[in-house]
């Protein structure tokens, strides 16, 4: 390889460096969002309410600098053994939530679910008692773990071309 051809050769990386460098600058490519990680575990309970009515069971402080963040939600459900059909596990932040349905339709069954909330102040996580069951048993294993969805890169600058009246 001649001098001219390790020349063009140099050029054409550091150009290529250059332009993923600005595009790094600009938005253009997506780094990993850290990944911060919120836990709601429920003790082993037994709770009673009237049928259809809500019973709380737990719930978690958000960061205020992650209120409004999109987030994955993995929920894990263990059943002691008692069964209490058309009870629902609901999953709430802000003004979002997932509803994971038939949670004590049998003893000892484990139930996951998975969604997306947008966090508001707290996460709070609470059963809806089916339409003829007045009580809710479930185990230690209720774990709520909510990692944060990357945020969406910022929009391409816009150019324009000026125009000219006269």
């Amino acid at each position: 390889m001649d001098a001219v051809q390790r020349s063009r050769k140099v050029r054409r990386g550091f150009a290529v460096a250059l332009a993923i460098a600005l595009a790094a600058a600009v938005g253009f490519v997506a780094a990993p969002a850290s990944a911060e990680t919120i836990e709601v575990d429920i003790a082993q309970t037994a709770l009673s309410g009237d049928p259809g009515s809500t019973v709380q069971l737990g719930s978690a402080e958000v960061a205020p600098e992650l209120v409004g963040r999109s987030c994955s939600v993995a929920i894990t459900v263990t059943n002691q053994v008692s069964e209490n059909p058309g009870n629902k596990l609901v999953v709430s932040s802000g003004d979002s939530g997932v509803e994971v349905p038939g949670i004590e339709e049998a003893a000892n069954a484990v139930t996951t679910a998975s969604g997306t909330l947008t966090l508001g102040p707290t996460i709070n996580v609470s059963i809806v008692l089916g339409p003829s069951t007045t009580m809710t048993s479930l185990g230690s294993s209720l774990v709520v773990t909510c990692e944060l969805l990357p945020e969406p890169p910022p929009s391409a600058p816009v150019v324009t071309t000026p125009t000219y009246s006269g």
